[in-house]
């Protein structure tokens, strides 16, 4: 890695907020959420940098299941927009992109952009009357 690249990676590390998902007590991948400047006033605006290992096909489900949860946290009290980078023609990726509900939204050199958006919606339980904060994906 050229140190310039270095320096990027450690300032985008030191920036994001970062999940991990483990079998066990191997950690089978990672999610950076760096933020960036909001395109709608009032909006959380995150780029999403991912890295997994090859096994981790097999924990697919359980991490899409976390996944939704993570953009429900993300847009707990206000607007989110979560962009992801995929190599063009990296299937994996594009697949795992569509699997977390993004839309694909074009090309960027020799990257595909891929965005996901989320309000935060209330409910009303009628019985409790308890207000319950949920993501829900906006648009088609």
């Amino acid at each position: 890695m050229k140190p310039i690249a270095a320096k990027s990676a450690i300032v985008m590390i030191a920036r994001s907020e970062i999940e991990g998902w483990y079998a066990g007590d191997r950690l089978m991948a990672a999610a950076l959420f760096y933020p960036l400047p909001p395109i709608v006033p009032g909006e959380r605006y995150v780029e999403l940098a991912f890295a997994c290992r090859p096994e981790f096909k097999k924990h697919l489900l359980p991490f899409l299941r976390a996944a939704e949860l993570t953009r429900a946290r993300l847009a707990l009290n206000a607007p989110v927009r979560v962009r992801a980078m995929v190599r063009s023609g990296h299937r994996p990726g594009a697949r795992l992109a569509a699997l977390c509900d993004m839309v694909r939204l074009g090309s960027i050199g020799p990257f595909d952009q891929w965005e996901f958006e989320g309000r935060p919606h209330v409910q009303i339980h009628r019985r409790d009357r308890i207000t319950v904060q949920r993501a829900g994906h906006v648009g088609g």
